[in-house]
């Protein structure tokens, strides 16, 4: 009998334990951070992303406005490389554009107008 036959028969508490420890580890390439990303965090760097695109290098810029605090640049390069690898920065939101702008500019934008206010 192998070794996992003899877990299952003899031990399946232990064997059920262990798999379900190597289930919890994440999977990712080596290099990689496997530290989780806010949803929110996520959201705004794409925006953030598409907003100061122009810029020469955009890590250590968002970095240096504190956009992100507690993570370093490194984390940043990492989380926006993933991100491009699976082509998830364009197209934009509108809705998250709208979320986001204020922190950007600090006001709000106005409300559309109508065609009888022109």
């Amino acid at each position: 009998m192998g070794r996992s036959i003899h877990e299952m028969k003899k031990h399946p508490n232990l064997r059920n334990e262990k798999r379900a420890r190597e289930a919890k580890k994440p999977k990712s390439r080596p290099g990689v951070s496997l530290s989780l990303w806010p949803e929110r965090e996520t959201r705004l760097l794409k925006y953030l992303i598409r907003h100061f695109q122009d810029e020469e290098n955009i890590n250590g810029f968002l970095h240096e406005k504190g956009f992100f605090p507690g993570k370093i640049k490194e984390q940043i390069l990492s989380r926006r490389a993933g991100l491009n690898k699976l082509g998830m920065i364009y197209p934009s939101d509108s809705e998250e554009d709208e979320e986001f702008e204020t922190l950007i500019t600090g006001k709000r934008n106005p409300a559309p107008l109508d065609e009888h206010e022109v």
